[in-house]
């Protein structure tokens, strides 16, 4: 049996995906399960596509509701009535006398007959007569405009009541049945209309109007009253889960916590010693031996096994074999000796090399007094080489970096710093990101064409570790936009964010290179109608500008302050990897040399030989539908 999947379906019908499921189920065709993916017989595709093509959504969402049995030569009652401009009463009157059945769709044949019989009665009645005495006058009929506007703007009889409200419009009513507004009154509700881009645009619009009257903001969710209520239920509940498991813990374990039971630790440390002895038995060199032999901290390990793909595992210890260990000191090496001007040099020269426009180099003139490495005018782009010493706390304050952004911003130009670890570890991903925004693409693809889907954990690591500057993020969905089996954009997608609790975008990648026309809106649009709910992000201001959220229908919620780094040598690592916590037991495992407790996070990083770099903070953003 010939099938075809309801989502190819409804790429070439255009027709939305859960409507067209509702349509083929209304139509009384069966919906075949193949491997999840849902399809129909391609026997029954005749009567879908003439089913479609012979009504409008509305007119089939009509059908639909009053279940009614269609035929594909005919005109619904709805739409002869509002042809004659008839309520239901009068039509019944009308069809009584042709005479054909009350029903809610005529074939051509009965539509012929009844434009005959008003064609032949046309005689205006008393509230026609009525009508025509105040358009003489100069009046307009409301219904007329509501009618025309509605089709020409795209909304419906009680959307434009809605709008009359909202103007306060003072609409004549000379009788019950008749309702006039002015030329002055009509040219201002089609100069509010046409303040819309969409009619998405203004549904949101007055949305937002009903939050703001009903709970003083644009959101009911953010209102005080809501957010009282969920800060106590939330209080309450993690109070009862964290009571009862410790109850349960007691009554099973003697103790409260279930790692503090003496079994359970005694269990752990011979389990870590034999994993230990395999590893060794392999010929793996432990992260731990790796950090003593380095002069540097477990977590900076890890990360540089990471990007330079040396990583093993096994029951969660991090090692790697000979081999890695070879490849790591040739990393230090390398980034020892390499200065940091060379560094930037060698920026330079990758955007000389693909930009023929004017680049000027150690400018003064742009932002005076402070200089900017590289400013290509045409493009009205800077670009900023951040060493990370002569860039630390010793030589920049905390808003150095996030203050020449602004300043660059205020003349309209757009600031990317590039951070001396990124360009040695990420120097394809750096490239990628001047590339897009000189506009220089490899490669082009419209959204629309690609497929939407979620994927593995697996594939989102391997891909994000590749395309994104900060690597890998968990996320409770992966959603991708393929083309074929390759991966051409992704975003990570958690369902209770890290910040308030929100769901929250993490990461947004696209593939090196590669502009992909509508897929970053596509992607966001696809995961709203997951969660149905306000979506959260980040915007990192050291990179990005944010233009490409704000075009997909995201607003600035706030600007966050610059967050920092901690530096040794030429390795930055965030502020959330040394809590004071994680600092003692670095001290313990003997990685750190110094710790104190009662000393502060910085005091005791700073008497391990490390200093602060901040970066130019981040834009708190959401979207909303």
């Amino acid at each position: 049996m010939n099938t075809i999947s309801l989502k190819k379906l409804s790429e070439q019908t255009k027709i939305d995906f859960y409507q067209l499921e509702k349509y083929i189920k209304y139509l009384n065709k069966e919906i075949i399960i193949e491997n999840n993916v849902k399809k129909v017989n391609v026997d029954n595709l005749e009567l879908i596509t003439k089913f479609i093509n012979s009504y409008s959504t509305n007119e089939i969402s009509y059908i639909i509701s009053h279940n009614i049995q269609p035929f594909f030569n005919g005109t619904l009652m709805l739409n002869l009535r509002k042809k004659y401009n008839l309520n239901d009463k009068q039509f019944k009157t009308k069809i009584a006398n042709i005479p054909i059945d009350y029903k809610y769709i005529y074939s051509n044949e009965e539509c012929k007959l009844f434009d005959e019989f008003i064609n032949k009665n046309s005689v205006k009645n008393k509230a026609e007569l009525r009508e025509m005495k105040y358009i003489n006058e100069g009046w307009i009929p409301l219904r007329q405009i509501l009618n025309d506007f509605g089709n020409k703007y795209d909304f419906s009889i009680n959307t434009g009541k809605s709008i009359i409200n909202s103007l306060k419009i003072d609409v004549y009513k000379p009788s019950n049945n008749l309702s006039f507004i002015n030329e002055e009154q009509k040219n201002k509700i089609e100069d509010f209309l046409k303040g819309f881009n969409s009619a998405k645009e203004r549904r949101l619009y007055f949305q937002e109007q009903t939050c703001k009257e009903r709970y003083g903001t644009d959101n009911p969710s953010r209102s005080d009253d809501a957010k009282n209520k969920l800060s106590i239920k939330n209080t309450e509940n993690a109070q009862k889960r964290l009571e009862k498991a410790k109850q349960t813990n007691l009554e099973k374990y003697g103790v409260e916590n279930y790692f503090q039971s003496e079994n359970i630790i005694k269990y752990n440390s011979l389990k870590y010693k034999e994993i230990e002895k395999e590893i060794h038995n392999i010929g793996g060199i432990l992260t731990k031996e790796l950090a003593i032999y380095f002069n540097k901290d477990i977590t900076t390990i890890v990360k540089i096994l990471e990007r330079l793909n040396i990583k093993k595992e096994l029951e969660r210890f991090y090692y790697t074999d000979n081999k890695g260990f070879e490849i790591l000191k040739e990393y230090f090496n390398k980034t020892k000796y390499q200065s940091t001007s060379h560094q930037e040099k060698e920026l330079v020269n990758f955007i000389k090399s693909i930009c023929k426009d004017k680049i000027l180099e150690n400018t003064k003139s742009i932002i005076s007094p402070m200089e900017l490495d590289i400013y290509i005018p045409n493009k009205n782009l800077a670009i900023e080489f951040d060493g990370l010493y002569w860039h630390s706390e010793l030589y920049k304050d905390n808003n150095y970096h996030l203050n020449k952004t602004k300043l660059c911003n205020s003349k309209g130009i757009d600031l990317i710093h590039v951070f001396e670890d990124d360009w040695i570890e990420r120097k394809e991903i750096i490239k990628s990101i001047i590339s897009t925004r000189l506009g220089i693409y490899k490669e082009k693809y419209m959204a629309r064409k690609l497929n939407i889907c979620n994927i593995n954990k697996k594939e989102a690591e391997t891909f994000l570790n590749k395309n994104h500057i900060q690597g890998f993020a968990q996320g409770t969905d992966y959603l991708a936009l393929k083309n074929k089996d390759e991966i051409i954009q992704m975003i990570v997608m958690n369902k209770v964010g890290f910040h308030d609790g929100n769901v929250e975008l993490t990461r947004m990648a696209t593939k090196l290179n590669t502009q992909v026309i509508g897929g970053f809106s596509k992607l966001i649009s696809h995961a709203y109608d997951i969660y149905k709910q306000p979506i959260t992000s980040y915007i990192n201001r050291s990179h990005f500008n944010g233009k490409g959220y704000l075009s997909c229908g995201f607003k600035i919620i706030k600007e966050n302050p610059p967050s920092y780094w901690w530096v040794n040598h030429n390795i930055r690592i965030h502020k959330s990897h040394f809590r004071k916590n994680k600092i003692k037991k670095l001290y313990e495992n003997k990685i750190f040399e110094y710790y104190d407790e009662t000393k502060s996070e910085f005091e005791n990083m700073k008497n391990n030989g490390y200093i602060r770099l901040y970066d130019c903070g981040t834009i708190k953003v959401v979207y909303d539908k």
